[in-house]
């Protein structure tokens, strides 16, 4: 028999061991789990803040971008339980009649013929590259390894490295996600963040989209999805199409795009004898009084403005030969904004755009003397117009947030007018100050830095707007980010 010493001795290192066994179990931040219809899920095994780190996981793969073989020699040189994980990942089957397995087919055949006694000696086959390639371009993230600035994430930098994070990699999308991914971090990590509080069991999803994908229309979404071979079904999808709102000039009700399922129930109801639409909407005070005429000459317009904005993005993308003037970019979306709803796409990636644009204006006076833009505006003007455009872009995104947040589709009641921020530039300032948006972060951090630029005394409004974000950047950038601290001292200097 034991001593009492030595048996309480044995009990307290059994409950130590216990609760370190314990912890270690609810330390695991998330959990992989079956859904009836949409299969392997990650679920969040407890509840997180907004800003809250959920996820953090190392790289197992590094590679360059746009280089096929140099990933797949990575992958051969990876252990053994590297691999097994890699594989394991989700992919299309390598007979799928898609253009991008085609493509993908292509390409392995690139890689073996330029590796091929490599991987005879290895053991694999063509077949065998073709998959792991299909694995690649589904599951692979942008990879930074590094700790970017904020003003240089807010600018998009693009990233020169794939990687592979084998665990991240089985968060499904959804279009309407509640956390965000950066590979830019100090170690290199990849990160999932909380854009929006989430609670214990519940999905954790991310967009395929990025935070672009906020604002994008649904066939845009759905558009670019046809690149990844993926039809999204998320309830954002099936529900209304809530960044293409028509104001309705008789009355103003905005009306939006139902959901297909609803549009063809209404069709087959209403068909006998009668012309179908190619889209049924949500319906206005005036329907039947002229009002579906109303509807498709709007349409028509806001398939004008889109080639036109097209047309506009492809002289930015040959900026210095083309010299895209920005007001004609304001003059549509102003027009926009008085034709469309107050958070209708165009309203919201106008905006945006514009915003880029003056900026780059600015960035090209200040660093070449001899730049010669088509306009008289110096370079402070451009920051000051830029800034302004950011905070435009942020408060159209805090209106579709407002409307997420309180679970209701959009109303067919809505004018534009009558809401909460409703007004001709596409919504007013929020009321009382309320909370910051996280997935507006960055859009808020470069309006901040263009606001600083402008050297602008008089822009106090704008810079209790960007007080609103300071805490959502030190979660975002770090709590010592000197960018943020920077921003903090100007915002509170012009306050004051």
């Amino acid at each position: 028999m034991l001593p009492v010493a030595s048996l309480t001795h044995l009990l307290l290192v059994s409950s130590v061991l216990l609760l370190l066994f314990v912890s270690n179990l609810r330390a695991e931040p998330v959990v992989i789990d079956t859904h009836s219809a949409r299969g392997r899920i990650t679920v969040a095994d407890r509840n997180y803040e907004v800003g809250e780190e959920v996820l953090a996981e190392a790289a197992s793969l590094v590679w360059p971008a746009n280089s096929d073989s140099s990933f797949v020699l990575k992958f051969l040189e990876g252990g053994e339980e590297e691999r097994e994980a890699i594989l394991q990942l989700a992919h299309l089957p390598t007979d799928a009649k898609t253009e991008r397995i085609a493509r993908l087919r292509a390409a392995a055949e690139e890689v073996y013929d330029s590796m091929r006694e490599r991987m005879e000696a290895a053991g694999w086959e063509e077949e065998d590259v073709h998959r792991l390639l299909i694995i690649k371009d589904t599951n692979c993230f942008p990879f930074y390894g590094r700790r970017a600035s904020g003003y240089e994430e807010g600018t998009s930098v693009g990233a020169d490295r794939l990687a592979l994070f084998p665990r991240c990699a089985k968060v499904n999308h959804s279009c309407r996600p509640n956390v965000m991914f950066s590979s830019q971090t100090e170690d290199g990590k990849l990160r999932l963040i909380a854009m929006r509080r989430i609670e214990r069991g519940e999905e954790v999803t991310f967009s395929y989209l990025g935070e672009d994908g906020d604002v994008m229309s649904r066939e845009e979404r759905r558009e670019r999805m046809r690149g990844k071979d993926f039809l999204c079904s998320c309830a954002r999808c099936e529900g209304v199409d809530d960044v293409r709102g028509i104001r309705c000039p008789a009355c103003g009700i905005i009306r939006y795009p139902l959901p297909e399922t609803a549009a063809k129930e209404e069709e087959e109801a209403g068909s006998a004898g009668g012309v179908v639409e190619r889209e049924k909407w949500t319906a206005c005070r005036c329907e039947g009084e002229g009002g579906g005429d109303s509807v498709r000459d709007l349409v028509e317009w806001e398939e004008e403005a889109g080639r036109r904005m097209l047309q506009f993005l492809g002289k930015c993308r040959d900026f210095d030969r083309q010299l895209p003037d920005p007001r004609e970019l304001e003059e549509m979306v102003k027009e926009a904004q008085g034709k469309l709803s107050p958070s209708h796409f165009l309203v919201a990636q106008g905006q945006e755009l514009l915003a880029k644009v003056w900026s780059s204006y600015a960035h090209r006076m200040e660093k070449r003397e001899d730049f010669v833009a088509p306009f008289l505006l110096s370079s402070r003007d451009c920051r000051g117009r830029a800034a302004r455009s950011f905070f435009l872009a942020i408060r159209v995104r805090e209106e579709l947030e407002e409307k997420w947040e309180e679970g209701r589709e959009c109303s067919k009641e809505e004018t534009g007018v009558n809401s909460k921020r409703g007004g001709e530039e596409g919504g007013g300032r929020r009321e009382g100050g309320e909370r910051a948006v996280f997935s507006c972060t960055r859009l808020a951090f470069s309006a901040a830095e263009n606001l600083m630029r402008s050297e602008m005394k008089e822009w106090r409004e704008e810079a209790e707007d960007v007080t609103r974000y300071v805490k959502m950047m030190k979660r975002r950038y770090g709590e010592d980010d000197e960018d943020v601290r920077k921003i903090e001292r100007f915002v509170n200097e012009l306050i004051v």
